[in-house]
Order: structure tokens, then sequence, then C-alpha cells
């Protein structure tokens, strides 16, 4: 992968490769500094665990790319966690470094290492690990043990990158993704990433997220600019894009409404924007009804995508007239990728289907069937052209603007409210998002309720913004199974009556 870069990079030096808000490299820039840090990592004793807590742009590309280049275990973390989730991911696999760029972000960190008991191990903001002058210096604050037991049986996986997802206790999973998924993955979109060479695009979608990451290395590799956004600001995300001459637009479906809604998603504001890449959530019939009549040249991609597979599994492109044919379409599996339905279910075979999965406890375990499939969790019905219809998820696993979030984690921290005795989360399908949270509770006897105030203040301090409940519902007494358990489906028939 680094090989792939660096043949971009040196055939676009002085070409801006990647920014964020107030930083931009250009590829000779981010190549230099990759290179710097890789010279660190690989004089080190052992091959480490670097924790990656940076905001999407520059520094996080040039940790990665650093990471890839010697050989060590990359690691993305959400610059922005709650203390409940920062515990968890440190719980799984705690590293032998970690990189930040915001002293709130490390303290945070490092509050949950200390709330878990774990070794103190090294935390460096970019710029200070980026002016260390050897690796002995490193070396020399790597006071920690090796980063996870679970890391001895990870021997002959040779993971690269170990991307995050939900697993069904709450505490997440670690998907084990090798150079050869990754590199499978550029094979498998090669004809598709070779029309954006030099050509700039734009991301709103943090880069710790599975399909945020994968097209940063995607475009970097292709020698086409991408520019990243960490917050909502549309003004200024509508300059930067007109100042770099952004031909792309990589977002989920929300963010190009939003942007249309208020009136700023225009040729006339955007004379260059081209191509729209859609993915992480359903895409409505509407949307691409209105991003039609508002740039009726452009040609928009649909993106099928698992945090258990690097990049794209399926794409839907649609040319200049091109409207969705029916809700759902994701279009037809591109090459490299073999697809079939099993009772409904969605399963995939590719080179960039990760095999191992770090579960909650810390034990790697297989993720393909015994023909080497994935199942991906998702139903699924193939038209008699060869086209997939998406259906809804399998699993009461809840999709959120491409999150796979799982509802005990957010059942866990509402239990915690007083006078709240039992808990269920379900997600209700919606277009703009893909599910909306609903969270049903009930209160043991006599209890007071709680309000609205009470209960959102209780998921803002233990959660991400985008697994908060978009709705609460106080129930008498919440449907129980004949064994007397909650029972998710009969709730769901009780709030879609």
């Amino acid at each position: 992968m680094w090989a792939r870069f660096e043949q971009a990079a040196r055939s676009s030096e002085d070409r801006v490769a990647i920014s964020r808000e107030g930083l931009a490299w250009t590829f000779g820039e981010l190549r230099a500094r990759a290179d710097r840090i890789a010279d660190l990592l690989r004089g080190l004793d052992r091959r480490p665990v670097v924790l990656a807590a940076l905001p999407s742009g520059p520094e996080f590309s040039a940790l990665q790319l650093s990471c890839l280049n010697a050989e060590a275990l990359f690691v993305p973390l959400p610059a922005e966690a709650r203390p409940r989730e920062a515990e968890n991911y440190l719980g799984l696999l705690h590293g032998d470094l970690l990189v930040h760029a915001d002293p709130k972000t490390a303290a945070l960190y490092e509050q949950a290492r200390e709330r878990l008991d774990l070794p103190k191990t090294c935390t460096l903001d970019f710029g200070s690990l980026l002016a260390l002058p050897r690796a002995s210096d490193l070396q020399h604050l790597l006071t920690a043990p090796s980063a996870n037991v679970a890391c001895q049986d990870w021997e002959g996986r040779d993971p690269c990158l170990v991307q995050f997802t939900s697993g069904s206790t709450g505490r997440p999973k670690g998907v084990l993704l090798t150079q050869d998924h990754l590199r499978s993955n550029l094979a498998q979109s090669r004809t598709y990433l070779e029309a954006f060479h030099q050509r700039a695009v734009f991301c709103p979608l943090p880069q710790f997220h599975a399909m945020g990451g994968a097209v940063g290395l995607e475009h970097l590799c292709f020698g086409s600019p991408i520019h990243y956004s960490n917050r909502f600001d549309p003004a200024s995300d509508l300059t930067r894009m007109k100042e770099q001459s952004c031909e792309g637009l990589l977002a989920s479906p929300n963010y190009p409404r939003f942007l249309l809604r208020l009136g700023l998603l225009k040729p006339e504001t955007l004379p260059t924007l081209s191509d729209f890449v859609l993915g992480t959530a359903p895409v409505p019939p509407d949307l691409i009804v209105d991003l039609r009549e508002a740039f009726p040249e452009a040609r928009i991609h649909i993106r099928y995508g698992l945090s258990e597979a690097m990049g794209t599994l399926l794409r839907l492109s649609l040319g200049p007239g091109e409207t969705l044919e029916f809700p759902g379409n994701i279009g037809r599996p591109i090459p490299g990728v073999d697809l079939r339905i099993r009772e409904d279910e969605i399963l995939v075979r590719a080179g960039s289907c990760a095999d191992w999965i770090l579960d909650e406890n810390g034990v790697v375990q297989p993720l393909l069937d015994p023909n080497g499939y994935l199942a991906t969790g998702d139903t699924g019905q193939l038209t008699a052209d060869g086209q997939l219809h998406l259906g809804g998820r399998r699993t009461s696993f809840l999709k959120v603007h491409g999150h796979r979030i799982d509802p005990g984690e957010i059942e866990a921290v509402l239990r915690g409210v007083p006078g709240i005795r039992e808990v269920l989360v379900l997600g209700q399908p919606e277009e703009s998002s893909g599910q909306r949270i609903i969270a049903a509770y009930e209160l043991y006897e006599g209890a007071a309720e709680p309000s609205r105030m009470d209960l959102q203040k209780s998921c803002r301090e233990g959660l991400s913004a985008y697994k908060i409940p978009a709705r609460f519902v106080a129930l008498p007494t919440l449907p129980r199974t004949a064994a007397g358990k909650p029972d998710r489906q009969a709730l769901a028939r009780m709030l879609s009556d």
C-alpha cells in the first residue's frame, strides 16, 4: 500500500493532497512526514500498536501511511468520544502509542486508562511525534508492555488496521484488516478510482469511520486530493470546496439533502462539482431527483460497504438524466465481489472482506463461512437483471448514518437513570438517516418519571451524539415473551400501530 501511495505522490509532489479546516499538505509533504514517522516506528523493538485519536485530515493520513510503511498496526479512534466509549476501546486494545492533536482528547483516553487500571503508555501529540529525532527517543517513551494479550493470537494473520464496530454486548469488536484486504479494495475499484486521478474530492465523513477512512486511502493512492471537514459548517465547507475546485462530494445522503434545503448546493456556487458519491445509509429516490434537478449533468454513485470489508462491495453509478428505478437499489457487485442471497440475507465474498474479528472479550474469531462468504446482516433481493434491492437489517443492530449501533449499549446507559427498571431500544426506518432510534422504558413501581431532559443528559454523558434516541416512550410495562424477556419484535409492532 505504501508503494502504491508513494508512486501517486511522486507524480504530484507540489499538488495539495489533503486538507482539513486550517491545514493543507501537498503530496510531497504528506509523503515526507509519513516516511519520517515510519523511520521511528521501524526502529522500535516490537511491532507497535498505534492508536490514532486524530481529527480527519493530514495528520490522520500521515500516521496511517507511516504505519503501512513500517508494518505497524493502525487503530483509528474518535477524537471526540464519551468516557464510557473510550473505556470500551481501550479495554479491548490499549495500544503502545496513542497519538492525538488536542490535550482534551489525550486527557479523555488517559482518564479511561486510569479507570480501567491499565498500564501507562506513550501519549503524544502529532507534532511532538514528528519532532522526535531518533527511534531510540520513541523507544524510551514506550514504557508499557505489549498492547494486548490477544495480539499473541494475531501471528500469521498480520493485520495492519483494526476497524472498530459494535459488538453484541454493546462493547466494540475490532475488524482485522490486512494489507492484502486494502490492496484488493484498490484492485476491485481500480477503473472507478482511475476516473478521479488528480480530481479533488470533498468528504465530511469522519476518517475513523469505515467509509470516511476507506475513501481517504483510495483517493490518495490514485493521486486524487481529498479535503475533509470535521464539523458541519456549510459556509466554510462550500468555500473550501470552491477554493480547491472539488469535482466530487463523498458523503452520507443527509449532507447534500441539508445543503439543498439551505439553497446552497447549486452549480453557480460549485461550478466544478460533477460527481456525488453517497454511502453509509439508504439513498431515497427523491434525493436523486433533487440532485438531478440541481445538477442535471452530474454522475451519482450509490455505494454499499461494511465495516467488515475494506471499501465498496456494490455500486450503482447513475449518469446524466438517470434516476433510481426503485427504492433500495444499490446496483451490482463490483468486479471481484461475489454475492449470494441465503434466506433473504446478503452474503458477499471478496478479497477485501476481513477474515477475522477481535470479539468483545479480546479473542480472535473467524468472520467468514467455510466457503469464504461474509454474512452482512442485511436482507435483500436480486432483480431479474442482477441488481440488488436492499431490504432491512436481519439482526437487532441499528444502522444510523452508516454507524452500526448495538441497541444494548444505549439500553445499558438508560438503565442507569434513576427510576428506570427496563429499557428496549429499536430503530424505525427513516429515509434521511437509515433508522430513527426509539427508546421505550418502564419504571419501578412508585418511581418518579424522568424528564426528557434527564434522559437526554444521561445519553449525552454516556454516548456519542449519533447514538442518542430521537424519541423516548414511557410504557406501563414493556411487552415480554412467554419466557418473561423483553420482546423487541412485539414492541416494534406496538409502536408502528
